[in-house]
């Protein structure tokens, strides 16, 4: 009879998102995950999107260039743009960074920055990835902003995303 209880908790867990801990159920928190395009082409460019956390943790921002053709890696083009030019981490692209916590109509500003972006943190076959910053906020709903400070002509095939996602969790 015991066992049947235990199936019968998992069953429910793994149907309704709940995780069965005692005699209470916990709910699964989806993690924050927003992709968003972005336009390098000309100072200016903003790009918005709202979210919501569930828990105090630090969030990242990252660039990713991702290759049309299925192929960044070896890409002369974009590693020449990104990655090293003799003592510098590759091309630098500025970015005004807005974030603002949303309560009820009231937003007040959170975070606030230019950040200067430069190198290669990451690859996969199809992409390049740049981080871009990490900070810390609560749980709650929240509007990000970001624009671009200056123009830049990207390699032809690719297209720009802006994720943010959990700083562990990529």
């Amino acid at each position: 009879m015991k066992m049947c209880s235990v199936f019968r908790a998992l069953w429910l867990g793994a149907v309704c998102g709940l995780t069965a801990l005692g005699s209470g159920c916990v709910e699964i928190l989806a993690p924050v995950h927003v992709e968003i395009p972005l336009d390098l082409s000309k100072a200016g460019n903003t790009v918005e999107a709202e979210f919501r956390t569930w828990v105090e943790d630090i969030y990242s921002l990252e660039l990713e260039f991702l290759s049309l053709t299925g192929d960044a890696i070896h890409s002369k083009e974009l590693n020449g743009y990104l990655r090293d030019k003799g003592d510098k981490g590759g091309t630098i692209i500025p970015l005004h960074i807005s974030i603002w916590k949303i309560s009820g109509k009231d937003r007040e500003i959170v975070h606030d920055m230019i950040v200067f972006t430069e190198g290669v943190s990451g690859e996969t076959l199809e992409a390049l990835q740049r981080d871009v910053t990490s900070f810390s906020i609560c749980p709650g709903k929240y509007q990000i902003s970001v624009t671009n400070l200056e123009n830049h002509k990207v390699p032809d095939g690719f297209k720009v995303l802006l994720f943010l996602h959990y700083a562990l969790h990529k």
